[in-house]
């Protein structure tokens, strides 16, 4: 999928402003790879804690959406642009990677006009929304299988999702761990 056919959900106008209310004129020093990982995946756990249903267990998307928590993380995802993934072993790289999934996977639900069942049922879900870390975007699909997995052939071609020439290959796990995807969150019920 080309770049233009992707939305990138933490544009660089949030980096340069804080939500509403909320005096922008301070500048915050760069965080690192870790750090900014590390907040982001605290910041969508507290909230997606503070908005899951204690009845039938599912999270009240439109309520986290419109929440001061989401407009800060949305503002804490933009930092994601001044991280070098360069910084990190492979260790690293792979927590990292997990953790910036599973956040850009909420943040891509709670981007829909409305709330499905399933991910299942968004078209191109995977593959229309990404974060730009660094200079480049990335993907669900892009981060699971292109870094995750070392670039393996997507299980529904047979290609892999990064091309050769591709500046975000130095990223790719060169020995990818089968047990991520119990770590993965996929928006499934």
């Amino acid at each position: 999928m080309s770049e233009d056919a992707m939305k990138v959900l933490n544009p660089t106008e949030l980096v340069q402003g804080t939500r509403e209310g909320k005096d922008n004129t301070t500048t915050t020093p760069p965080l690192s790879a870790h750090d900014i990982a590390t907040s982001l995946q605290k910041a969508m756990l507290r909230m997606t804690g503070k908005f899951i249903s204690e009845e039938n267990g599912k999270v009240d998307y439109e309520g986290l959406k419109k929440s001061p928590e989401y407009q800060d993380y949305r503002v804490l995802s933009s930092r994601l642009r001044e991280v070098d993934v360069r910084e990190l072993d492979e260790k690293e790289r792979m927590a990292f990677f997990i953790n910036i999934y599973n956040a850009l996977t909420v943040d891509s639900i709670a981007q829909l006009t409305t709330t499905p069942s399933s991910t299942l049922e968004v078209d191109r879900f995977w593959t229309s929304n990404a974060y730009m870390i660094g200079p480049h975007p990335y993907t669900l699909d892009q981060i699971e299988h292109g870094i995750l997995r070392g670039n393996r052939a997507h299980p529904s071609t047979d290609h892999p999702v990064l091309s050769t020439g591709d500046p975000r290959l130095v990223h790719a796990l060169t020995t990818p761990d089968p047990r991520i995807h119990f770590a993965l969150n996929c928006g499934a019920k």
